[in-house]
């Protein structure tokens, strides 16, 4: 699937992951006690960005609070600059307190 946007630059566009909807125990957590998730998929990026890993569908880790929340059309996604990135994650089956997104 295409990206909607084609970031400009070092910007790379990502598409969050959602945290369960459960805590370990079973226990519903309602959407505004969740933390906002620090793991996105990468949607697209831009031709300045210099880390050749950093491509379409991989997933990464970034801060809680960087960078800048768009809406397009249903979608909502986060627009980053490569240097906000904190790392790619390697093995995406370790990171179970997430689920999968349709990218």
């Amino acid at each position: 699937m295409d990206a909607p946007v084609t970031p400009l630059n070092d910007k790379v566009l990502v598409k969050r992951l959602q945290p369960r909807e459960e805590s370990q125990g079973g226990i519903l957590i309602p959407t505004d006690a969740r933390e906002k998730p620090l793991y996105g998929v990468v949607r697209a990026v831009g031709i300045k960005v210099e880390e050749p890993a950093l491509k379409t569908n991989v997933m990464i880790l970034f801060g809680k609070y960087t960078g800048i929340e768009v809406k397009v059309g249903t979608e909502d996604l986060l627009l980053l600059r490569e240097e906000e990135i904190l790392g790619i994650v390697v093995d995406p089956e370790l990171i179970n307190e997430y689920m999968s997104v349709g990218v």
